[in-house]
């Protein structure tokens, strides 16, 4: 990434929320910083487990050390599995070339159409833990509090919530309904609707998450905020 300008850069999937200044809590030594996983999923215990001739297919491509591959503990069920990280916040070095590596073993495998359980989800998610398992790069741990999971077999508490710098929501966000007051304070509910207003922005790019039930469309709680931000900012 030696072309781009800053010295780190944060990734953030289109289901997360920043609560509080997550700067605080980031890392500034490696590569790359992210969290584990919250649950297996596509992920193996070991290099005998099911699903494990997809990983090897990808750790041969990236040149891993299959003598020396380290273990995480998942975020959310605490499974001890071969290293598998969470892709939806990630800290990025801005002269590091792991994101060029990233890409360029994620289009190989999209071009050979080998995908973990036969399904193109998690794809660029295994490719990127292959790359950071090639010895290459260093690795380091983020906060969970800058990946909170909110799942609906494991709900926190809305005060365990709040104390989160970045939560990710997995579109889970029916847990949290009518609690879009709580978790944003007051002055960030009046930062953003001052954003609104500077830039005039109506709402309708957060809309891609709407459902449709029945006859009825159901928001999700973001977009419910963001419809809520932008009414009182033209009231």
């Amino acid at each position: 990434m030696s072309k781009y300008t800053y010295s780190q850069y944060l990734f953030l999937d289109g289901d997360t929320l920043i609560l509080n200044d997550p700067t605080t809590f980031l890392p500034k030594l490696n590569d790359v910083s992210l969290c584990p996983v919250n649950s297996k999923g596509v992920g193996i215990h070991d290099l005998e487990d099911k699903g494990s001739s997809y990983w090897l297919h990808l750790f041969e491509k990236a040149g891993v050390d299959l003598e020396n591959i380290p273990k995480v503990a998942t975020v959310a069920s605490r499974e001890k599995i071969i290293a598998y990280w969470n892709s939806g916040v990630i800290l990025f070095d801005g002269q590091s070339a792991v994101c060029h590596d990233w890409k360029m073993l994620l289009y190989e495998m999209l071009s050979e159409q080998i995908f973990p359980n036969g399904q193109i989800f998690f794809t660029e998610q295994t490719c990127l833990t292959a790359i950071l398992l090639s010895g290459n790069y260093t690795v380091g741990n983020l906060p969970v509090n800058s990946n909170f999971p909110v799942l609906k077999n494991r709900f926190r508490s809305l005060e365990e919530i709040k104390s989160a710098s970045i939560i990710h929501h997995y579109n889970n966000l029916a847990l949290l309904e009518n609690k879009a007051r709580g978790l944003v304070e007051e002055g960030k509910i009046n930062w953003i609707r001052k954003k609104i207003l500077e830039f005039d922005v109506y709402p309708s790019a957060f809309y891609s998450q709407i459902v449709k039930t029945g006859n009825q469309l159901r928001m999700t709680l973001m977009e419910k905020l963001y419809f809520f931000i932008y009414k009182i900012s033209r009231s």
